[in-house]
């Protein structure tokens, strides 16, 4: 019987890592004074699932999908496009000029600055007898 129990229990986490994945992924786009502005408390709800959770995986599928039709889930993102709206609004537009492109840095750019030592005299040698140089080869 017990062992029944604990197969169910295993069985009801592992189908609810899923759930609670996406919950977590949505739960977090939504920053923490979107919450202090709108009046919500996502303590109860991050507790619901967390709970759920220990307690078979069941009731935090059941809160995740509360959390996914549930009001305080659409009032909080619409407050978010909202804000996200509004911050575009007053950002200033980036100056467009007749054929010139904008000169970004690329950031995959790497820059290897592994064999500038400058404590490594200049006549060193190296383990097979080469003379070792300074900077890049």
């Amino acid at each position: 019987m017990l062992i029944r129990v604990a197969a169910l229990w295993a069985l009801g986490m592992i189908v609810a890592v899923p759930f609670v994945l996406w919950w977590a992924r949505d739960f977090a786009r939504i920053p923490g004074r979107t919450w202090f502005w709108s009046g919500y408390d996502p303590r109860p709800w991050r507790w619901a699932v967390f709970l759920g959770f220990l307690a078979g995986g069941v009731i935090a599928v059941v809160t995740v999908i509360r959390w996914r039709r549930s009001t305080v889930r659409e009032d909080l993102l619409e407050e978010l496009r909202e804000r996200r709206a509004e911050h575009a609004a007053r950002r200033a537009p980036e100056p467009t000029y007749p054929n010139v492109s904008v000169l970004r840095p690329r950031p995959e750019a790497v820059v290897d600055l592994t064999e500038d030592r400058p404590d490594a005299s200049p006549t060193s040698r190296g383990p097979d007898g080469a003379v070792a140089r300074r900077g890049r080869r």
